[in-house]
């Protein structure tokens, strides 16, 4: 699925691309087109103007001996004729040599709309300027095939362009496919993963519920006391089921967020002081001790229901995965960066390829579930410190163990 979302989005992007190019291209062409057909206008025109004074400027010229001025014509050959009021062919030109008329300009002059100023005559492959004189008139002439070859030229080096154009955007597309996919990658082999690890976290319970049943209905004789172990291993494993279902719902409550929480002015303090409280008889059958350092009177703008859970979070983490025997360090301090809340358990530490990836949602270190987590918990904190405005890290190493701090 993934793929097929990667080469769509190429594809799509490729189109926009394609057709925006195009557009661009033949918009350039277009006018680099009539540009060269008015260069080429311009031309006849300063043609008849040198040849025959047609200008201002060049009228009242004295050319001695039918001499020209050759830096004046354009840079491509021209055919001019003279023509007098009766539309006879009065002189010709092959640029600024003088020739003798033929037939075919007599034709040519035929096909010619006297009425437009310029034209073009394909069926002679011609490019044609008329200048009106008070007595005269006189048409100059150029080869269309110059424009068509130019025109080609440019259509030659935009068609280059396009490929090359098509080419890079493709390879910036595949990379920005690959990157833009990737966060979709990461969610998706997560869900993959969750659902395993949820799956085999509920078939777990639900067997034993199933065979706890069974043993229930093959001893109808048996009384409720004879049957009591069964009856509280259905129990505990369906309560099993409840803490995961909640950790599902919570987790999509606080992800789903779309207003931001009330915030007040609350008691740091007391919060964490409240809390360890709570967790203390937690510590105590896992036969680990909370030790906490906190310093009284830090109050800052919070929500006490969304901070209180995610103290829960941190320390039942902290307890989770210490050995037995140890100790959980719950730290409160301020400073001029701001309110800081530290958790630390000196249990197992963290791979370092994991440390990335624990605030991601379903993800587990304990590959095994030896634990007994569901991969939710450090995603739901994450979600209730963008909610409070808070960061949260973790840092793992022998020296501290490991180590979750929450900044305000």
């Amino acid at each position: 699925m993934l793929k097929k979302l990667k080469k769509k989005f190429i594809l799509i992007n490729m189109l926009f691309v394609s057709i925006i190019l195009l557009v661009v291209f033949l918009t350039i062409g277009i006018f680099s087109y009539r540009a060269e057909l008015m260069s080429i206008y311009n031309g006849l025109d300063k043609a008849s103007n040198h040849l025959f004074g047609a200008s201002p400027e060049m009228q009242n010229i004295p050319r001695p001996d039918g001499g020209f001025f050759r830096d004046q014509m354009p840079p491509f050959d021209t055919i001019t004729v003279f023509l007098d009021n009766n539309g006879d062919i009065v002189k010709t030109y092959t640029g600024t040599e003088q020739s003798a008329p033929t037939e075919i300009m007599y034709e040519v002059l035929e096909s010619i709309d006297s009425e437009q100023k310029q034209g073009i005559l394909h069926k002679y492959s011609l490019i044609y300027s008329i200048s009106h004189m008070p007595k005269n008139t006189v048409i100059s002439f150029a080869s269309f095939e110059t424009a068509i070859a130019n025109v080609q030229s440019i259509a030659t080096i935009f068609g280059i362009a396009f490929i090359c154009c098509l080419l890079l955007f493709f390879g910036l597309s595949y990379l920005m496919a690959s990157i833009a996919i990737k966060p979709a990658e990461r969610a998706w082999e997560g869900q993959k993963q969750f659902i395993a690890d949820a799956s085999h976290d509920l078939k777990t319970p639900l067997t034993v519920i199933l065979a706890n049943g069974e043993i229930v209905l093959s001893h109808k004789d048996s009384t409720v006391t004879d049957m009591e172990k069964w009856m509280l291993s259905t129990r505990d494993e369906a309560e099993r089921m409840r803490r995961l279902t909640d950790s599902l719902l919570e987790l999509a409550k606080t992800d789903d967020m779309k207003e931001p929480p009330e915030l007040s002015v609350t008691n740091i303090s007391e919060i964490c002081v409240s809390t360890v409280l709570q967790m203390e008889p937690v510590a105590f059958e896992k036969n680990v001790t909370i030790e906490s350092n906190i310093e009284p009177n830090i109050n800052a703008k919070s929500n006490s229901d969304m901070l209180t859970r995610l103290l829960h979070i941190l320390i039942d983490n902290g307890i989770k995965y210490s050995s037995q025997g140890a100790a959980v360090h719950v730290n409160l301090s301020q400073d001029k960066r701001g309110i800081s809340i530290s958790v630390t358990n000196s249990g197992s530490l963290i791979q370092k390829e994991d440390i990335p990836h624990i605030f991601e949602r379903f993800y587990r270190t304990d590959k095994a579930r030896v634990n007994g987590g569901f991969g939710l918990g450090l995603a739901i904190a994450k979600n209730l410190c963008a909610s409070l405005g808070a960061q949260i890290n973790a840092e793992s190493n022998e020296q501290i163990g490991t180590r979750f701090t929450v900044r305000f």
